[in-house]
This record gives structure tokens, sequence and C-alpha cells, in this order.
């Protein structure tokens, strides 16, 4: 008797597994324009930070993806930062992804 089993991937997207919550879930659309090590890094990064207490807004998981992607630098990333800390709000870069 043979079994036929899904493929992996229909069985488990990147950045959750079957019935449990991941910590990329709420970013799967930005992280989807990473290539699959970058991904990986990013979701690294991202379950440390939640240890440490780091709580992401979308916005600041879209200026990670643009350093990665090339769309902003690191220096551009870090001034957004301090913006967001000071109570400015930058403008979103996330429209800017999705022109590749």
């Amino acid at each position: 008797m043979s079994v036929d089993y899904p493929e992996p991937e229909a069985q488990q997207p990147f950045g959750s597994t079957v019935g449990h919550r991941n910590i990329t879930d709420q970013y799967r659309d930005l992280l989807s324009y990473l290539r699959p090590a970058q991904r990986k890094g990013l979701t690294a990064r991202l379950a440390n930070g939640y240890y440490e207490g780091w709580r992401p807004s979308r916005d600041e998981i879209a200026d990670l993806v643009g350093v990665e992607l090339g769309v902003i630098t690191w220096d551009e990333s870090v001034e957004r930062g301090r913006a967001r800390r000071a109570g400015k709000e930058p403008m979103s870069i996330i429209g800017r992804l999705r022109i590749r």
C-alpha cells in the first residue's frame, strides 16, 4: 500500500507551521520579497529581538527588508528608527518594496 504525502511547502509554508503561530506570520507579505537565506536571517533577528522585548511595527520590518533589498541603506534605516523614537513617523517604504 502506498501513501501520497503532500510536498513540504504545501504542509508548512515559510514562517509558519501547521496549527502553530510563528513570529513572522504578521510579516509574511513583507518577508516574501526576500530570498530564503535572507528570510531565515531576519526571522532569527525577530526571534532574538522578541525575547529581548522588541515588538517591531510593520514599517520597521519593511525598513529591514528594504535594507536587504537595497531599497534603503543601513544608515537610512537607523535614521528612520531614530525618527520613530522621537515621535516623527517617517513615510512608509512598503510601497517601494513592491517595485522590483
